[in-house]
Formats: C-alpha cells, sequence, structure tokens
C-alpha cells in the first residue's frame, strides 16, 4: 500500500479546513440577509447586497 507524503497530507487537511471555514461562515452571515435575498430573486446578486451589508459595506473595491 502506497502511504501519502506530508505534502499530500497537508493539501487534504488545508482542504478540510477551507470547507469547514466555508461551513461555518455560511451558517454565521446566513441570517443577515437570506430573507431579502430570496425575496427579491429578479434583482442580480450584486444588487441585493445593500439591504445585508449596507451601503458602504457593498461598494467593490476599485
Amino acid at each position: 500500500m502506497k502511504k501519502t507524503s506530508t505534502f499530500q497530507n497537508g493539501l487534504i487537511w488545508f482542504g478540510a479546513g477551507v470547507s469547514l471555514a466555508e461551513i461555518l461562515t455560511g451558517t454565521a452571515f446566513a441570517p443577515l440577509g437570506m430573507a431579502s435575498a430570496w425575496a427579491r430573486p429578479s434583482l442580480p446578486a450584486s444588487m441585493t447586497l445593500p439591504s445585508s451589508w449596507s451601503r458602504p459595506g457593498s461598494a467593490l473595491p476599485r
């Protein structure tokens, strides 16, 4: 049986950590504005951000 290298193990654990961070972040931010985003499905995502993040938080960096 072939063993995984330290680098391969690192990649596996890095991917698991990123996935866990995405899940936790999504569950933490979902109550902030998902209801308003689902209520207006005809708008593009960029137009629904001001209601969730306020106007300064939804501005794109230039």
